[in-house]
């Protein structure tokens, strides 16, 4: 049974290792070649890798609790940590106010966070 590209592949291995024919290469391109280049409108390459991205859109503004939410969440436990590497050692009272004023500035924080994506089908990655 003779596969219809038999004819072709015989002709492949019997020339194997020919030199091409430029003329006759030539002649069966050039009516694939079309007669006018592109032409390039309007831009240049001089101007490449010099992109300036627009601003960034300015941060939204926080209400005086969530500020002093991030201050407690960020703050207490950096207190803690320079009141252990200075070797000073707070009353109980005080270490415990600065832990449940942190706890309680990330729960309320979470609590209050969006619940919605900002768009439809939007994973978070921004651009």
């Amino acid at each position: 049974m003779t596969q219809p590209h038999d004819e072709d592949w015989r002709a492949i291995v019997d020339n194997f290792g020919d030199t091409p024919d430029a003329d006759r290469v030539a002649a069966e391109v050039a009516p694939l070649a079309s007669a006018d280049p592109p032409a390039w409108a309007g831009d240049s390459w001089a101007d490449e890798g010099r992109y300036v991205p627009p601003p960034p859109p300015a941060l939204p503004q926080l209400t005086w609790a969530q500020r002093s939410a991030w201050l407690s969440l960020v703050g207490g436990p950096a207190l803690l940590l320079v009141f252990l590497f200075v070797g000073y050692r707070p009353p109980t009272i005080l270490t415990l106010g600065i832990v449940g004023a942190a706890v309680g500035s990330l729960i309320y924080l979470i609590f209050w966070s969006p619940r919605t994506p900002r768009e439809p089908w939007e994973d978070g990655a921004q651009i």
